[in-house]
């Protein structure tokens, strides 16, 4: 609903009534809510409140009164007039005290009735305004930071916000206005300071600004700014005086201590353990302190009125006047950096910079003050340091390199190279996870060389391992790259084929099945060959929850299915009926 359009709730039981007045006022401006029912009416004021609501008395399911006291309930500031065709004074009263804005008889003039509620719509919207106002000062009044009151011409504190209870004080403003009996005496130290003020502002009664001591509830003081103003009477006699209270004792103290600091400056710039100096905007030296003559070794008059290049580095020389610059035009006031220095013996010095620009009150760049520490020995550390580091990063890139090869064996099956069990769990335990939230196809086979033992047995065990790392690279040239081989055990091993169901995992089962089958392996007593039994299980998306254990226990039912058909072939888990 749009805020600044007057809305209107009609509730008649007449429908010819309803559409007539709906019209009338809508060309008048408003928007408009009809309702033939109390119920209805009541219905939509509790969502959203009117600015005024016309009321027929006598309604088919409510008496109009029972409505307007509704929409009060709901909306206190809603506005509300009543129409009747023949009702007794009694009601109208009853209406009145209810906090009606009207009472209108049928028949009606249709102007009288637009006329009344454009009345109510404005009373309606000065209400909302007034009391936002005062809700607005009262906000402000409750969350300033400064102190704010108002007190009798006799010194009676009439009213006090939390901040000025907290500045002087009190527990809460009540702890405040009760103990304030006399603000000469309880507030002012100099209990004649009031009516000194009070005086000054009726000779020139307007908003003055006057510096106290106050007084505290514990009795400390402090002292603060009095923005004062006295409030007259049409025949100019004071009837309140209203004012705000500024702590300014942190400031004061503030400006008593800058003058002390400007003496310590003073003392800490001829006696600093550092180079202190300062320089002109063109990068001369104005004045610096011994420290600096030790440094560099130039007496303060060779060094007064020397570019500071003249002492630096060739390798260094932009860099203090590029933070010069920028610092004059504005864009940084500070900065800090490392310098190289020529001795006056030739030697160098290196220095650890802290400069900043002064501005007048204006603004205006004055000169130019640095902190110069001699960083010379640091810097020869700092070297021996970084050829330590550089050693100490070379092995640990080599323990690196170390640490990921025995993590790679710590999820790698040695003899095949690919997932051991733990791993290869772990992994399932991911896949299956992804698949059920998804609720996306996932396939597990589990497959077993038939007869392993018997190859070991016949050719060795060094013909058995060879077999198994043939069977594993036949299965991996079969797979694709989003899917997962691991060594379950022994002579077993598990695929994880996600995105596919147990009739696509055939296809995949078979490929690797049909190269086993041709896998001949030469040895001294003849090839030895081998074939491999795998079961196939596709995951169950109707329990809410399946475990890696589950998957593998079915995937081995049905591979062992395989064996018990025949072996060298593949079989799809099926549950038992």
């Amino acid at each position: 609903m749009d805020n600044n359009t007057p809305h209107l709730l009609l509730v008649d039981d007449d429908l010819n009534l309803l559409e007539t007045l709906g019209e009338i006022f809508k060309v008048k401006g408003f928007e408009v809510i009809c309702s033939q029912t109390g119920e209805a009416a009541l219905a939509y004021v509790e969502r959203q409140p009117m600015d005024v609501a016309l009321i027929d008395l006598k309604l088919g399911d409510m008496s109009g009164l029972d409505v307007l006291r509704g929409i009060k309930a709901f909306s206190p500031e809603s506005e509300c007039i009543l129409l009747t065709g023949n009702a007794s004074q009694a009601s109208a009263i009853q209406a009145i005290q209810m906090g009606a804005f009207g009472y209108i008889q049928k028949p009606f003039e249709v102007e009288q009735v637009v006329l009344s509620a454009q009345r109510a719509a404005d009373k309606y919207r000065s209400t909302l305004a007034l009391r936002e106002s005062e809700e607005k000062y009262r906000r402000l009044f409750d969350r300033a930071s400064l102190g704010i009151f108002q007190s009798s011409p006799q010194g009676k504190a009439i009213s006090v916000n939390p901040a000025f209870a907290r500045m002087f004080g009190y527990d809460s403003i009540e702890d405040a206005l009760q103990s304030i009996k006399d603000v000469s005496t309880d507030i002012f130290v100099d209990p004649n300071r009031r009516a000194e003020i009070i005086h000054i502002m009726k000779e020139n009664p307007q908003l003055r600004i006057f510096e106290n001591v106050y007084r505290r509830k514990d009795g400390s003081s402090f002292i603060g700014n009095l923005n004062t103003m006295p409030i007259m009477d049409s025949e100019g006699r004071l009837i309140r005086i209203e004012g705000i209270i500024e702590d300014i004792t942190q400031r004061k103290q503030m400006e008593d201590t800058l003058r002390e600091s400007e003496e310590r400056f003073r003392l800490a710039f001829e006696h600093a353990h550092v180079g202190m100096t300062l320089v002109d905007l063109q990068g001369r030296f104005m004045k610096m302190n011994p420290q600096i003559c030790l440094m560099f070794g130039y007496s303060q008059g060779e060094l007064e009125g020397k570019s500071i290049n003249e002492i630096t580095h060739p390798d260094y020389q932009n860099l203090s006047f590029s933070f010069m610059q920028q610092a004059i035009e504005g864009r940084m006031d500070h900065s800090e950096f490392e310098k190289l220095y020529i001795h006056k013996n030739g030697s160098f010095v290196w220095g650890l910079v802290s400069s900043s620009l002064v501005r007048n009150a204006a603004g205006v760049p004055l000169y130019f003050i640095a902190h110069i520490q001699d960083i010379t020995a640091r810097k020869q550390t700092e070297n021996e340091l970084l050829n330590l580091k550089e050693s100490l990063e070379e092995a640990n890139r080599e323990l690196q390199t170390a640490l990921a090869r025995e993590q790679t064996l710590s999820h790698t099956d040695v003899l095949t190279g690919i997932h051991n069990r733990r791993h290869l769990f772990e992994l399932a335990g991911q896949k299956l996870a992804v698949a059920l939230r998804y609720q996306q196809p996932l396939a597990v086979m589990m497959m077993d060389i038939d007869h392993f033992k018997k190859v070991n047995d016949t050719f060795g065990h060094a013909v058995g391992d060879q077999m198994l790392k043939s069977v594993t690279q036949i299965a991996c040239a079969k797979l694709r790259s989003a899917d997962v081989i691991g060594r379950y055990g022994g002579e077993e091993f598990v695929i994880l084929l996600p995105m596919t169901n147990a009739q696509q995992a055939i296809l995949s089962a078979e490929r690797i099945r049909a190269g086993v089958a041709a896998l001949r392996v030469p040895t001294e007593k003849g090839d030895a060959s081998a074939t491999l039994s795998i079961g196939i299980v596709e995951i169950n998306h109707e329990l809410s929850m399946e475990a890696v254990e589950d998957v593998f226990r079915r995937a081995d039912q049905a591979m062992y299915a395989a064996k018990q058909a025949g072996r060298n072939r593949v079989v799809i888990f099926s549950s038992p009926e």
